[in-house]
């Protein structure tokens, strides 16, 4: 707060006060907010005229007591007689800026501030295909020899039942196990089934299961995925390390799949359809 009385804390008041307008001003979200601020400089401005003519007034009364360091009046003397003139000239220059300064403020307060647009939504880029589940080695015989068996429908209804949903989007996400086409070579084989893409190869011996992102598989095939039963692979290859993709991933199906809804659940276990 200003004291009215003591000039050399006020002058630091008043500076600490600019040096914190100068940063509250970097950035203003609402316009309209200026005007108010123009008209609170302009009243500073007029002040600060009032403070450097009051300033100058002083270097001349006093001149009688300015000596320089050496212990020269004189020298003194011509010193505060500088230091005054150029505190008018100051003032002088700070009129001209008060003048300026007040036609701005008349301009800004002609000013009717519409509000700004809304913003338009942030489009995420969503990828074309995340990984539902990748399997090699042993785990990946058992789904080769269901496919060779019942074909490949069957492996994808078997591969379906580590779909969580938002929650298995959400993990190939953000572990980055997401494409913009599918990864899949020359000697892999494809199959579509429903809102899947199983991708797998049998000489190489994996598999895996993609999905768009955006679509849903239909109820008839959670439904459908709970009827698959998969036996011990023919080709034993226990002593074949996981892969990077493979050691993350879930080894054995959910008990239930958290992407099938509650109420068909529950009817396929009153049914005796649950596995």
């Amino acid at each position: 707060m200003p004291t009215f009385h003591d000039p050399t804390a006020d002058s630091r008041e008043a500076y600490e006060a600019i040096r914190g307008l100068a940063h509250a001003t970097i950035f203003i979200e609402q316009p309209h907010e200026a005007y108010g601020v123009i008209l609170e400089l302009l009243g500073g401005v007029r002040s600060l005229q009032q403070v450097f003519d009051q300033l100058a007034a002083m270097h001349e009364r006093h001149q009688g007591r300015a000596f320089n360091d050496a212990g020269d009046q004189h020298a003194g003397m011509v010193d505060a007689f500088t230091a005054a003139d150029r505190l008018h000239e100051t003032a002088a220059m700070i009129r001209r800026a008060e003048s300026l300064l007040d036609a701005a403020a008349q301009a800004a307060g002609r000013i009717a501030w519409h509000p700004a647009e809304p913003a338009a939504p942030e489009v995420v880029n969503r990828p074309a295909w995340v990984n539902i589940v990748f399997l090699d080695g042993e785990e990946a015989d058992r789904v080769l020899d269901l496919i060779d068996r019942e074909g490949s429908t069957a492996g994808v209804l078997y591969l379906s039942q580590w779909d969580m949903g938002a929650d298995t989007v959400d993990d190939a996400i953000a572990i980055g196990h997401t494409y913009d086409e599918l990864p899949s070579s020359a000697s892999d084989k494809t199959a579509t089934v429903d809102a899947y893409t199983m991708i797998y190869n049998p000489s190489l011996g994996h598999v895996a299961l993609y999905r768009n992102p955006d679509e849903l598989p239909s109820l008839t095939l959670l439904e459908a995925h709970q009827h698959v039963e998969i036996g011990p692979p023919r080709r034993a290859q226990a002593d074949k390390p996981p892969t990077e993709q493979s050691a993350g991933r879930h080894m054995a199906p959910p008990a239930r799949s958290w992407f099938t809804p509650e109420p068909i659940t529950v009817v396929t276990e009153q049914r005796g359809l649950s596995r």
